[in-house]
């Protein structure tokens, strides 16, 4: 994939996420999709506060009850290992999203 075409597919997904999350304050993976697009466009203070909003986003969470169906279900799915690499990625711990590795 040329420069260009990736560089258009992470404003894509990024345009996406936004409007994922807009909907749904609380959806985990469209946060993730928005700190890895910003990563991607190299654009890491952004991506490092967009991880941030993520691990705000799933602290609330984890106040709450558990899933009761199929849509909690999947607002509150995070991909560990994604983020994970996300932030080797970017250089940074896990604890403390803005502290460098």
């Amino acid at each position: 994939m040329s420069q260009h075409r990736a560089h258009r597919a992470w404003d894509g997904a990024l345009r996406l996420s936004r409007e994922a999350w807009a909907i749904e304050p609380d959806f985990l993976e469209a946060r993730l999709v928005e700190a890895e697009a910003l990563a991607r466009l190299g654009m890491k203070p952004q991506a490092l506060a967009a991880l941030e909003r993520l691990d705000d986003a799933r602290r609330r969470l984890a106040g709450r009850r558990k899933p009761e169906n199929a849509y909690d279900e999947l607002i509150s799915f995070l991909d560990a290992k994604r983020r994970r690499e996300l932030l080797e990625y970017l250089g940074v711990e896990d604890a403390g999203v803005g502290q460098k590795i």
